[in-house]
């Protein structure tokens, strides 16, 4: 009545994930084409950084390969709008309205892992299980399989220089161009270097003559200026 504007937020299920505008409706529609699949929520979750990625709730008429689900979506929707998280539930949560309660759908992260991904093959060498533990910390999953793909679980170029970041720290040296050319765990781990180990220099190698050179007596001279300056 004072002519007050209260702004709620966008009044449809559109969101915008790694710079792409998308509908969230669009994802549900082709997740409910697959054979087998009931009904069908998709949200967009943020990460403990602010970033966010796609995550489908669904229903499903027995056992779901969650990996066959995921190549299905691939053929009917751009790569950015396939979710990067599958969560397979006996009943999705209802309001009293009997609508789906999207605020009552639980967070991949609480979900025990086999049944919201599969994480496929697990790592077979060291720099395999230093980037699956990596890739799990900058994407906030609980765990990656070493066939999986970085970009195809949520990443983006700003989580790329994370990844990198946490790579040296975990021991091993990877570039930027080297996680988009190799996304997928065991190419990038075949192409990681092991971070070399800091060798001090002696100091007689590092310049061929001494940095300072004094006569007999100067050093005293110097001493015996200072202490007067002082």
């Amino acid at each position: 009545h004072d002519g007050t504007l209260d702004f709620l937020g966008r009044a449809d299920f559109q969101v915008k994930v790694r710079g792409f505008r998308i509908e969230l409706g669009e994802i549900e529609t082709a997740l409910a084409a697959v054979d087998g699949v009931g009904q069908t929520v998709v949200t967009a979750r943020e990460n403990v950084d602010g970033h966010s990625r796609l995550v489908a709730h669904l229903t499903a008429d027995g056992e779901v390969d969650v990996s066959s689900l995921r190549a299905e979506l691939s053929t009917r929707l751009p790569g950015y709008m396939v979710p990067s998280a599958f969560v397979i539930m006996d009943a999705l949560p209802l309001t009293a309205n009997g609508k789906i309660d999207r605020n009552a759908l639980p967070d991949p992260a609480t979900v025990e892992t086999a049944t919201v991904r599969d994480t496929g093959r697990d790592p077979a060498t060291e720099a395999e299980r230093a980037l699956c533990e990596v890739y799990a910390e900058v994407l906030g999953l609980n765990k990656v399989g070493a066939d999986e793909d970085f970009f195809a679980l949520g990443g983006d170029s700003v989580l790329t220089l994370r990844l990198v970041g946490g790579a040296r720290r975990a021991g091993w040296v990877v570039t930027g161009r080297q996680v988009f050319r190799n996304p997928v765990v065991a190419d990038l781990a075949a192409v990681a270097a092991p971070v070399a180990p800091a060798v001090p220099t002696p100091l007689s190698e590092t310049a061929e003559e001494p940095l300072i050179s004094l006569a007999p007596g100067q050093l005293d001279q110097i001493e015996s200026m200072w202490r007067k300056r002082r």
